[in-house]
């Protein structure tokens, strides 16, 4: 599934990510002028078919795109990595990754952080993380 919400001053921009895509928001902008547009594509319910490789292609061009958090009020798409598991949803916009660390500061009445600590600590939530973070840049 997407579902994608953005500014209807926005949908020129999406001619260059996918002309198709483009289009069903020109036409959904002709009906009434909104200020935001609403788009959910999905297939049928229960069915555990896919949307294509077009829509994957389309969503990967519009991540690319810096313009896209200050003009996309939503972008979420739904899936599954195997036929046998559940289905994700997963915020495009929002999603972060955490992993909390303990830094140390330089003494106990400064705010400065010990360097060697803050970079052991992100080195180590780099790793922690890795496959999270290969598989989220994949988009598969």
């Amino acid at each position: 599934m997407l579902d994608m919400r953005v500014r209807a001053s926005y949908l020129a921009s999406l001619q260059g990510v996918d002309p198709d895509l483009a289009s069903t928001f020109a036409a959904a902008e002709k009906v009434g002028h909104p200020q935001v547009v609403h788009l959910i594509l999905e297939p049928e319910p229960y069915a555990r078919a896919a949307l294509g490789d077009k829509v994957r292609e389309a969503v990967k061009a519009l991540l690319r795109r810096s313009d896209l958090r200050e003009n996309a009020l939503s972008l979420s798409v739904s899936g599954w990595r195997d036929p046998f598991s559940a289905v994700e949803k997963v915020d495009l916009l929002k999603d972060q990754l955490i992993s909390p660390r303990k830094i140390v500061k330089m003494d106990r009445r400064s705010r400065i952080l010990n360097d060697a600590s803050a970079y052991r600590a992100i080195e180590d939530a780099y790793r922690d993380l890795k496959s999270e973070l290969e598989a989220a840049a994949a988009l598969e």
